[in-house]
C-alpha cells in the first residue's frame, strides 16, 4: 500500500491557498473541492482548540487520514530527534507572530487498501519535508505530492472498537471527547470502515459547527451533547404542541361551522313559516 501526502497550512509570509499547498499528483479538481469542504469544517474555530482533531474523509476513489492542530502543540506531543523539533519550532509562528495551525494528512487509494498506521510523527516528519522549502517564500503554489510506500502490516493492527459508546443525534453518531479515546477511534476507524461517504472528526466544541458540518461521525464535550439531546427533546415538544394547536384549531373550526350553518337556518325557516302564513291569509 501506498501514500501521498496532502497539507493545509500557511507559510511564514503567504495565507492559505484554495488547492492545498501540498496535494496528491493523482487528485483531480473534484477531488480537491470534495476534500477541501471537509477540512475547512476540521479547521473551523480553530482559536478555541484544544489538543488535537483527528480527521477521515473518503470519496469514491481516496481516504484521507490525517491532524488538525497548531504545530506548536504537535512539537509537545512528538517524539521526533532534536534537529527535527529545532526545525519545526521555526514554523510554528507566521510573520505576525500568529501559532501556525495545519492539517497534515495522507491521501490513500481505494483500490489497493490495507491496514496502516498514521501517527503524529510521520505526519510531522511530512510536513517537514514539504514545508521547508517553501516557508519563507513570498509567494507559494501547490507542490504534487508522489506516492511512497509505506509497511504492510497485514492485519496486525486490526483492533476492536474502543469501549466508547455513540449516540445518534443530528443524523451523526457522537461520541463524547477524549484525547485517549480520539485517537483511538482515528485508529479503528482507518482500518475498520471504508464506505463512499464517511466521514470523522474528533474534537469538534463549537456547537454551530457540529450541527452545520458534513461530517457522519464526529466526537465533542459531553455539554454539547447534552445540549443537543435538550434541543432534540424541546423539538419533539414544540412539534406536539403545534400538532395540539392544530387539532383544537380543527375542532373550533369545525363548531364555528355549525354554529354558522344553525345560523343561517333559522332565517330561512321563518321566512318560509312567513311565506305559509300569508299564503293562507290571501288565499
Amino acid at each position: 500500500m501506498s501514500f501521498s501526502t496532502i497539507i493545509h497550512s500557511r507559510t511564514f509570509h503567504c495565507d492559505f491557498i484554495s488547492d492545498f499547498i501540498v496535494r496528491p499528483e493523482s487528485f483531480l479538481a473534484t477531488d480537491i473541492k470534495f476534500f477541501r469542504k471537509y477540512i475547512l469544517q476540521a479547521t473551523e474555530n480553530i482559536d478555541i482548540l484544544n489538543g488535537f482533531r483527528w480527521v477521515i474523509i473518503d470519496n469514491e476513489h481516496y481516504r484521507i487520514a490525517g491532524i488538525v492542530g497548531f504545530i506548536k502543540d504537535m512539537i509537545l506531543e512528538s517524539n521526533l530527534n532534536q534537529s527535527e523539533l529545532d526545525e519545526l519550532k521555526l514554523f510554528a509562528y507566521d510573520d505576525k507572530g500568529r501559532a501556525t495551525y495545519a492539517f497534515i494528512g495522507e491521501a490513500i487509494s481505494k483500490s489497493n487498501y490495507k491496514y496502516t498506521e498514521i501517527n503524529i510523527d510521520s505526519l510531522l516528519r511530512e510536513y517537514i519535508k514539504f514545508i521547508r522549502p517553501k516557508w519563507m517564500s513570498a509567494t507559494i503554489q501547490s507542490t504534487l505530492s508522489t506516492v511512497y510506500a509505506i509497511p504492510d502490516y497485514a492485519d496486525i493492527l486490526k483492533k476492536s472498537k474502543p469501549l466508547i459508546d455513540s449516540i445518534n443525534l443530528i443524523d451523526k453518531d457522537i461520541y463524547e471527547a477524549n484525547n485517549k479515546f480520539d485517537y483511538e477511534l482515528f485508529q479503528y476507524f482507518l482500518n475498520n470502515e471504508l464506505l463512499e461517504n464517511f466521514s470523522f472528526c474528533s474534537n469538534l466544541e463549537n456547537y454551530n459547527t457540529i450541527k452545520n458540518c458534513d461530517f457522519s461521525t464526529l466526537t465533542t464535550s459531553n455539554n454539547n451533547i447534552v445540549r443537543l439531546k435538550r434541543d432534540k427533546s424541546n423539538t419533539h415538544i414544540n412539534a406536539n404542541a403545534n400538532s395540539n394547536i392544530l387539532s383544537d384549531k380543527s375542532v373550533t373550526d369545525i363548531k364555528q361551522k355549525k354554529k354558522n350553518t344553525k345560523t343561517l337556518i333559522l332565517p330561512i325557516i321563518s321566512i318560509i313559516l312567513l311565506l305559509i302564513i300569508l299564503k293562507v291569509i290571501f288565499f
